[in-house]
């Protein structure tokens, strides 16, 4: 009877400690961007990739300031429940305004260093907001920063977390053209 016990607890022990390992490695594969499209702005001098099934908009922030603010929609309201949009602006604005966010957290991607401040609940239409990453560079701000909308369901930690490696993927093809 105790070897069996033991037996019992053994298989236990290790269906959990596979589940966990299981759980580890599918969480954190990164996103592939091998076949990502390119966006390039002459204008303001830098360049970043993003998925192909991603709509890309672009529009000015300011009718005084040259700006431009890029809208990347992925994820389906239908089929997946929620759209997540990573929101890329460059304009002119003061250092004060660009790191607006009081942090001393910071993230290097492609040898370019961003501040990381806090998103957060984006208020009305149950938007939820993860982080937002600044730098200056040649006088220009660049955020990026992602926002996630429910759709047909609510909006849960693994969905926030998906959309999340894309921005940092994103993030990861941000370089300086000028």
């Amino acid at each position: 009877m105790n070897k069996k016990i033991i037996w019992i607890i053994t298989i236990i022990a290790l269906l959990v400690v596979g589940g966990l390992v299981y759980n580890f490695s599918t969480s954190r594969s990164s996103v592939s961007v091998t076949n990502w499209k390119t966006y390039s702005s002459s204008q303001f001098g830098f360049s970043f990739q993003y998925p192909t099934d991603a709509s890309l908009e672009s529009g000015s922030l300011d009718q005084k300031n040259p700006s431009i603010q890029l809208n990347i929609d992925f994820g389906n309201p239908v089929t997946q429940g929620f759209t997540s949009k990573s929101i890329i602006r460059a304009n002119y604005v003061s250092v004060s305004e660009c790191y607006k966010y009081k942090s001393s957290e910071t993230a290097n991607f492609n040898g370019v260093t961003f501040r990381v401040g806090p998103g957060g609940d984006q208020g009305l239409g149950n938007n939820l907001g993860t982080r937002v990453y600044s730098t200056i560079h040649n006088e220009v701000c660049y955020e990026a920063a992602l926002l996630i909308t429910d759709g047909t369901k609510a909006v849960s930690s693994l969905d926030v977390e998906k959309a999340d490696k894309y921005l940092l993927e994103l993030l990861s093809t941000f370089k300086f053209t000028n």
